[in-house]
Parts: C-alpha cells; structure tokens; sequence
C-alpha cells in the first residue's frame, strides 16, 4: 500500500508525462531551467499532498466529547431554521466562509463500490 505522499509523487509524475507529452512541450520543458523544474514539482506536489490531506495547511480533525457536544448546540439553530422553511429535500451546506442552501433533485444511493 503506497503512502499519501508516494501517492502525490506518482500523480504528479503522471501530470508531469501527460504535459510534457503533448505536441512540442517536451522541448519547452526540457528548456527550462533545473531549478525552476525542481520548484514546480516542489509546488505540484503540496497542491497534491494538500488535496490528499499531508499539506502543510491539514490538521488532523479530533473532537473532544465536550466539542462534538458543542457542534450539536451549534447546529441546532439551522436545523431548526431549515425544518420551518425549506422542504424536506433541501440541505445546508457550511464551511468557514460561505453556507450553502441547496436542493436535492436526485439522490442514488448504493454501497456496492466500497471496498473493505
């Protein structure tokens, strides 16, 4: 099983064959400097570690019983306001900076992909 950050290096060396590889870019590449090829790759691969949860900017999510009870006193509010004005197929979605209203208009739902 391969690590997140072995993940990252194979996905960007992916990125990297599939650039170089398209009609007279693998000249231009192979132009460029060393060192600006070295901080590409250096910059590919913590948007990649980023995405995949190894980035500089992950945190690890531990909630305490005391935090998990303060997400449901939080969340509360929103429940309740979403129940007296929305149908029952809408969600809220909320991050730190924006909160989302949104409609379902289809769902499926099967658990026959995952792998144990």
């Amino acid at each position: 099983m391969s690590t997140k950050k072995e993940l990252a290096e194979q996905i960007v060396a992916k990125l990297k064959a599939d650039f170089t590889d398209r009609r007279g870019f693998r000249q231009e590449w192979d132009q460029v400097d060393t060192d600006v090829r070295e901080e590409m790759n250096a910059t590919w691969m913590s948007i990649v570690e980023k995405i995949l949860g190894e980035g500089p900017e992950s945190k690890p999510l531990v909630l305490s019983a005391d935090k998990v009870y303060e997400f449901g006193e939080a969340s509360r509010p929103l429940m309740k306001w979403l129940a007296e004005n929305c149908h029952p197929h809408t969600t809220v979605l909320v991050d730190s900076v924006r909160s989302q209203l949104v409609e379902g208009v289809c769902s499926h739902r099967t658990e026959e992909f995952l792998v144990d």
